[in-house]
């Protein structure tokens, strides 16, 4: 599968997937979100899982600006082998609100899937500004296959470092973080870590 941003217009950016099957054939053209506001910066997971047809699902996350320059949502869309969109719980429709934060130009990343028989769990890590100018850290969302919120962390890395480039996958039954550091000490230095 893959996922893209598709410019409608100079203010109205959506996005956009579509799967390929094993012989090459393009499966119909899915529009994960088509609202008139500006969606952007699509990531999609690694796999869809290796389970059954039916749990087997590809997460895709992206940005939604909500005021210019200001604030903005990550939302997340389920889609399914076959290229067809999941319809969420609530009446969320095939888009669902992960939570809203502090505009930044943060990059963020999403896990492949837990590989369990019942369902699956995604991880997303974003990167997010801290009160401090210029100084960001990561944030780690868990959900499900509805979409639905498990566990999330605002500030799961902080403190006097500045962190940034987090990437993240799966092996079907942990999670694994990759990221930048960046010591404020003066020195310019830059680490990597895993976790």
């Amino acid at each position: 599968a893959v996922v893209w941003e598709s410019a409608f217009s100079p203010s109205d950016h959506d996005i956009v997937a579509r799967t390929i099957a094993h012989d090459g054939t393009l499966l119909p053209l899915q529009t994960i979100d088509a609202s008139l506001g500006y969606e952007e910066r699509p990531s999609i997971s690694k796999s869809c899982g290796s389970d059954v047809i039916v749990t087997s699902a590809w997460a895709i996350a992206y940005r939604r600006h909500v005021q210019a320059g200001t604030a903005v949502d990550l939302r997340t869309a389920i889609m399914a082998w076959n290229g067809t969109l999941r319809t969420l719980p609530g009446g969320a429709g095939t888009a669902s609100l992960l939570y809203g934060i502090p505009f930044s130009d943060g990059e963020f990343d999403v896990s492949s899937p837990t590989d369990l028989a019942q369902g699956r769990t995604w991880l997303l890590v974003d990167q997010r500004p801290t009160q401090t100018p210029g100084r960001y850290s990561q944030g780690v969302t868990a959900f499900d296959a509805d979409a639905s919120l498990l566990a999330w962390s605002v500030s799961f890395f902080g403190g006097n470092t500045s962190f940034g480039k987090a990437s993240v996958d799966c092996d079907g039954t942990r999670f694994a973080i990759a990221y930048e550091a960046h010591r404020n000490d003066g020195t310019g230095n830059v680490e990597a870590y895993a976790k």
